[in-house]
């Protein structure tokens, strides 16, 4: 066994060498070294089963993964991992992992690699959080995965292995409280919004893996943005990444100002993105249908300071059908 990890190191390390832009295989070069990720276990070749060790449990060490492959069945694997409080882009992750894959088809030339993977008990910075549940499949120089269910977000799609990795992949998100949405991202560079509610939404990308075309559409419900209350706000948006142009947004109250919303987001400075929405144009609507007994306004706002707002209606003031004006209500209000 010490022979084969000798080996398999051999091999992380010309691997990692051979990333390194530049630098010819066999070279000394440290970023080869931080590449290397310590590992021990167990190869059972009579059995046909794994049991390897990634990683140091010590404090530092950026966790552990305990990873148990089996072959039960001729052509299948299954797999086991405990991940145990790993460093990834999001923060500190945990979870068990479970699945299997296998090589099928009778031409080896032309053989799949088909696999399901899910999770359990999953922590993300010592929080639970919605467990994964991936179906994947590897043909004609390709990745279909169809379906991938995390918590409320369902998707399907295929991504390209090979050039630049064309992609055509759908996300739905059938509905999410916006507070867990933002606190799940909070940390990977986007600053938590003051806003409030449950939102559901589509997404489509299509195109090169680093810049797709994306499209789609959210939709918040019954929630607050600071203290202004709204009962929708309903965003539709295309673009290529990171790049995002809104190309009807609406923010609708039931008791207050309504607005229309254009402009452009840029999903590569999430950390500003606060200041990008209160950047956006914004556009009054008093009434989308302006009748015979009402007249209505509209105001651009784009400043994003307050903006002390009059209606007007015209109707019976005092109950005698003189058709007086009536002054509605003056409210202030601002974000």
């Amino acid at each position: 066994m010490k022979a084969v990890c000798r080996c398999l190191t051999v091999l992380v390390v010309a691997a990692c060498v051979a990333c390194a832009p530049g630098v010819p295989v066999g070279a000394a070069d440290p970023v080869a070294a931080r590449c290397v990720v310590p590992f021990s276990g167990t190869l059972d070749l009579k059995g046909s089963k794994v049991v390897l060790t990634f990683g140091d449990e010590q404090p530092g060490g950026g966790g552990v993964v305990i990873f148990e492959a089996a072959r039960p069945v001729a052509g299948r694997y299954e797999l086991k991992a405990d991940i145990r409080h790993v460093a990834t882009p999001l923060g500190d992750a945990a979870a068990v992992l479970s699945g299997y894959w296998e090589l099928v088809g009778a031409d080896p030339l032309r053989r799949e690699l088909l696999g399901e993977v899910a999770t359990q008990y999953t922590l993300l910075n010592y929080k639970p959080v919605r467990d994964v549940h991936v179906r994947f499949a590897v043909r004609e120089r390709s990745l279909v995965v169809d379906p991938l269910w995390f918590g409320a977000l369902s998707g399907r799609g295929r991504i390209s292995l090979v050039d630049d990795h064309p992609m055509d992949v759908a996300l739905d998100l059938l509905s999410a409280d916006l507070e867990e949405f933002f606190a799940l991202l909070h940390g990977h560079g986007l600053m938590k919004l003051p806003l409030s509610g449950t939102v559901t939404g589509s997404l489509v990308l299509q195109g090169p893996l680093a810049r797709p075309l994306v499209s789609g559409r959210l939709a918040a419900y019954e929630g607050r943005w600071k203290d202004f209350g709204y009962e929708t706000i309903d965003l539709r948006f295309k673009g290529t990444y990171p790049m995002l142009r809104l190309e009807d947004g609406r923010l609708i109250s039931s008791d207050g100002p309504s607005f229309r919303l254009e402009g452009a987001i840029d999903l590569g400075d999430l950390a500003r993105l606060g200041t990008q929405v209160r950047h956006l144009k914004r556009e009054l609507i008093v009434a989308d249908d302006v009748g015979a007994g009402s007249r209505a306004f509209r105001l651009n706002v784009s400043d994003g300071h307050a903006t002390r707002l009059k209606s007007f209606v015209t109707g019976d003031a005092d109950g005698r059908n003189q058709g007086e004006q009536v002054i509605g209500i003056e409210k202030q209000i601002g974000f």
